[in-house]
């Protein structure tokens, strides 16, 4: 496999000090591992932003700061605060019944423990969570890599991937590995692509909005240009792995596919979006154009913080974050993420 969490490597995938190191400027990074069934390097968890914490929290993505004391390894997997609805376990319910061959139901159907969930969801906090978590990912098939300083040869495409999650959870890693796409895009003498995907700022750390949200001084849909900084990041630094700046394609499914739309769309084309071609996959989001609906949303926020505004909201610990944004998630109307 090309990609999964560090602890979990295998064998054949040790951590090792001679593996390649890239200098993107800001920073030293070197290839976490090589994977020899997969024959690509593994660059995890670059950072393309700096933590979104402190003053820069609900704020647009800043660049990394430079640091180049240490080569970085991505040798610590990051994921950002995760959340999840209280209606999705009465959701799987009905998904269970119905391919059972159950076709009618009632309310009483699927009895849901809400209270019991959201203290589930409270006491299951991955230890990757953080809130500094601006990280991708880049495999790359050692051909490639290999041949990246070489002008004769044509530069590699590039796939990026946005994940799906309702808006709410997700990352960069949480739709598998990569690793039969890349062996399928090196068969019959294939030139090979490689594999990139990002985490961004999810619920109401990353999609916040609202009138006085933004008076106060937060950027609406933080999470979006979190995405965007990511994929111009890709396309600054993507021929250091070997590369096309003009060879990008980026891929989103559900949630993921519902932001690539947005980012096609984003600031009316102009500039066009980072990249050469999309492919949404049941791309899905609830519009909410009512600045009342925002208010609202954005209210219940600041009490389950037990603050009046955001800035008093950005010198609490993340712990009153992730607690608030599970709260508020967690208790979202049918079909909704809020």
């Amino acid at each position: 496999m090309c990609d999964q969490d560090v602890a979990a490597l295998p064998s054949t995938s040790k951590i090792q000090s001679g593996l390649p190191v890239v200098d993107l400027g800001y920073q030293l990074q070197r290839a976490t591992t090589f994977n020899d069934t997969g024959n690509c390097y593994n660059f995890l968890n670059i950072r393309y932003a700096q933590a979104p914490t402190g003053q820069l929290r609900f704020r647009e993505p800043a660049y990394p700061k430079l640091d180049r004391v240490r080569v970085k390894t991505g040798d610590v997997e990051r994921i950002c605060p995760q959340a999840r609805t209280v209606w999705s376990a009465t959701s799987l319910q009905f998904v269970q019944q119905y391919l059972q061959g159950k076709t009618q139901f009632l309310p009483t159907d699927f009895p849901v423990n809400g209270s019991a969930v959201l203290d589930a969801f409270v006491q299951s906090q991955d230890p990757r969570e953080s809130e500094d978590c601006l990280f991708l990912n880049i495999m790359v098939p050692k051909q490639i890599f290999d041949n990246r300083k070489n002008r004769k040869t044509k530069k590699a495409a590039a796939l990026v991937w946005i994940h799906g999650g309702g808006y709410t959870a997700g990352s960069k890693t949480s739709d598998g590995s990569p690793a039969g796409l890349l062996a399928r895009s090196q068969d019959n003498e294939g030139e090979g692509v490689i594999f990139t995907a990002m985490n961004y700022r999810l619920g109401a750390l990353g999609f916040s909005s609202g009138p006085t949200f933004t008076k106060d001084g937060g950027t609406a849909n933080a999470a979006l240009y979190d995405q965007r900084a990511a994929l111009i990041w890709v396309q600054q630094h993507i021929h250091l792995f070997g590369g096309g700046p003009k060879r990008i394609t980026v891929i989103g499914e559900s949630a993921g596919a519902g932001s690539l739309m947005h980012q096609i769309t984003a600031f009316g084309g102009k500039p066009p979006a980072p990249l050469s071609q999309a492919i949404l996959q049941s791309p899905g989001f609830q519009p909410v154009t009512s600045a009342t609906q925002q208010e609202a949303t954005y209210n219940t926020f600041l009490d389950l913080l037990n603050v009046t505004n955001l800035a008093q909201a950005r010198q609490l610990p993340s712990a009153s974050l992730r607690l608030a944004n599970i709260l508020q998630v967690g208790l979202s109307p049918y079909g909704q993420f809020t």
